[in-house]
């Protein structure tokens, strides 16, 4: 048997509820990169779940709206800066864009609470304060996350779960990914707001028994969680393959805007090559379109240049630049890699998969809007899923581009065939902002769910090492031009994540709420007493 839930804040005009909402949600913003207060998160989103009790589906749907608006607008206006200062739109168009990017990632938390709302109204008594209220809590943030890091393609910026990338709670992500810690995240934070609206009202009413049974309650609660936290990672489901990578990665720090024209061309060009020309690592990595050209179409003394330092220095060097098909100048963007002892253009050939909606990737219905932004724009080709690892006498290599970091499965079924995650990224276009920190972050997690490590090369930021712990083993300062020399141990070994997916997740959620909604017979109703309003 259940309780009714407890009254939440009803007292409070719905003035007073949206901005507290919103508060909440800005402060939960610290809760990831570079703040990495990672504990604020359940309780951020506790705030919000004590302000939903009372509320139909559209009073829900509005507090989670302006929640999302204060943690995932505030977590994205990197974008304007991007907008206004390195493309054609201009300050009112990069502002309305941002807003409208803001508003799309908000609707999400807006349709989880208003879902919840919902359900609640439908079964008063089973979804009460207890497992089953915030099991189903739970499940629907996570579904509303999940949609929102797949549909059209998928955003998966700033999910829950991603906050706790270095935190107790992410050892959970062999397991479960992050989409099972936000799960988890959503399922404490519903436990905190419960035991503190019964403790609330118990002290108003003067009954000790209810306050200290919530209490009890919620101590069991996190007492459960903190014990999976210690005893599930004790299963390792990765080992070293006894093979350590040296790896040389090069941060070019180079102007953006200079990169697109000849001279800048050139000065990358010279600027890489020098600082590749002193290397003795097995794998040299320079950024996402470090050489902002087709590789077919670079000058031929450029070309062999690279390839006789890849001889001369018996390293593998991977480079960012793009790939040409036919007769197109720039089809793909692309890794390319040059080995010792290799012939032709290039030896092995990356195409970035998840390409950036608008950025990379436009579509008829939308090419009028593309073409503001950028007036010589031609839409980039998505490289082929399931393409092979580049493959070294150490081990094997799974490289990824920029965005492609925040796709929990689609890098964990990367990781699968390789020891080593390897990410060439490019933040000169949101110089001074966090969105490096942020990226980098996602990575984190996916060291975690891989069990593998995480190297990822920026042009201006965001160049780190990442442990198969998530913890950061050696990074370099934003905005600087350096070079990061390294050993990283290679890995092999399957987790559950790996094998299994988001699948378990999503379909035992599906099975809870379902059953959640089936209304509960008469005999299985124990209302509590009303609270006690002063």
């Amino acid at each position: 048997m259940t309780r009714v839930a407890p009254a939440g804040a009803r007292s409070l005009g719905r003035p007073a509820k949206l901005f507290m909402a919103a508060l909440f949600g800005t402060v939960m913003m610290l809760s990831f990169a570079p703040g990495d207060a990672w504990w604020l998160t359940p309780f951020c989103l506790a705030g919000l779940f004590m302000l939903a009790p009372g509320e139909g589906a559209l009073g829900a749907g509005w507090l989670g709206l302006v929640f999302g608006l204060g943690w995932l607008g505030s977590g994205v206006w990197w974008l304007y800066p991007g907008l206004a200062g390195h493309t054609d739109a201009g300050p009112a168009l990069a502002l309305a864009l941002t807003l409208v990017l803001a508003c799309y990632q908000a609707l999400f938390p807006a349709l989880a609470l208003a879902a919840f709302a919902a359900l609640a109204r439908r079964c008063p008594q089973r979804i009460g304060a207890g497992a089953w209220r915030w099991s189903a809590g739970a499940s629907l943030w996570m579904l509303a996350e999940w949609i929102r890091a797949t549909l059209f393609g998928g955003f998966p910026w700033l999910l829950s779960g991603t906050a706790h990338a270095a935190a107790p709670l992410g050892a959970l992500a062999p397991w479960v990914g992050v989409m099972g810690v936000g799960w988890i995240n959503a399922f404490v934070a519903l436990a905190l707001a419960d035991a503190s609206l019964r403790v609330h009202e118990g002290l108003l009413a003067r009954k000790r028994a209810a306050w200290a049974e919530a209490a009890l309650q919620l101590g069991v609660t996190l007492g459960l969680v903190a014990l999976a936290c210690a005893l599930l990672p004790l299963q390792r489901w990765t080992a070293p393959t006894g093979q350590r990578l040296a790896v040389r990665l090069i941060q070019g720090d180079m102007a953006q805007r200079s990169m697109a024209t000849p001279a800048g061309l050139a000065q990358a060009a010279g600027r890489y090559a020098a600082m590749a020309g002193s290397t003795s690592a097995d794998l040299t990595v320079m950024p996402e379109t470090a050489l902002p050209l087709a590789w077919s179409a670079m000058p031929p003394p450029v070309l062999a240049q690279w390839r006789a330092l890849a001889g001369a220095r018996r390293t593998a060097l991977v480079v960012g630049a793009f790939g040409a098909d036919g007769a197109r100048r720039m089809a793909t963007n692309s890794a390319l890699a040059l080995l010792p002892g290799g012939a032709g253009p290039y030896d092995y050939r990356y195409d970035k998969v998840h390409l950036v909606p608008f950025g990379e990737q436009t579509w008829p219905w939308s090419a009028w809007l593309t073409g503001l932004i950028y007036r010589e724009f031609d839409s980039l080709e998505p490289g082929a899923p399931g393409q092979a690892p580049l493959i070294l006498e150490k081990g094997r290599v799974a490289l990824g581009i920029c965005f492609e970091s925040l796709f929990d499965v689609a890098t964990a079924n990367k990781a699968a065939a390789a020891g080593v995650l390897v990410n060439l990224t490019n933040f000169g276009w949101f110089d001074g902002s966090y969105a490096a920190a942020q990226h980098l972050q996602a990575g984190q997690m996916r060291a975690r769910e891989t069990g593998r490590p995480f190297v990822q090369v920026g042009n201006t930021g965001g160049t780190a090492i990442a442990g198969p712990d998530g913890e950061l083993r050696a990074t370099l300062p934003a905005e600087v031009t350096a070079v990061l020399d390294a050993e990283v141990e290679l890995m092999q070994g399957m987790t559950p994540f790996m094998r299994f997916g988001n699948g378990p997740l999503l379909g035992a959620s599906l099975i809870l709420l379902l059953l959640a909604a089936r209304r509960p017979a008469a005999s299985d109703v124990e209302v509590a007493p009303t609270a006690v309003r002063t």
